[in-house]
């Protein structure tokens, strides 16, 4: 019996090879030109549908930036005399920049001396 069991025995080196061997087949050129189609399908719907999102994308946020700048400006304009700033508690706490800008328009749009 032990006879019989070293006949059928493998080495490490012979199994490597035989593993080797056996898994050193390449695919068929038809499947390999499948494959190869429908990649590029694949990668150029993807990218077709990635460049109209990210147009979309950048438009929609170019109007809204738009859209929040202006509307801040005529609502700052409409609104800049009921915007006044109150009376100081002490004027000496107050720097002259601040006694200048006496609404919040002017305060937004006031230079430095």
């Amino acid at each position: 019996m032990d006879e019989r069991r070293h006949e059928n025995t493998m080495s490490d080196e012979l199994l490597d090879r035989e593993l080797t061997a056996l898994l050193s087949v390449g695919p068929s050129p038809d499947f390999m030109a499948r494959v190869r189609m429908h990649v590029d399908s694949r990668i150029s719907q993807t990218t077709r549908w990635l460049g109209v999102a990210w147009i979309a994308i950048t438009a929609a946020t170019a109007i809204a930036v738009v859209a929040v700048v202006v509307g801040t400006r005529t609502w700052l304009s409409r609104h800049a005399e009921s915007l006044s700033l109150g009376a100081p508690a002490h004027p000496a706490l107050r720097p002259l920049f601040f006694r200048r800008c006496r609404s919040l328009f002017s305060l937004l749009t006031c230079r430095r001396l």
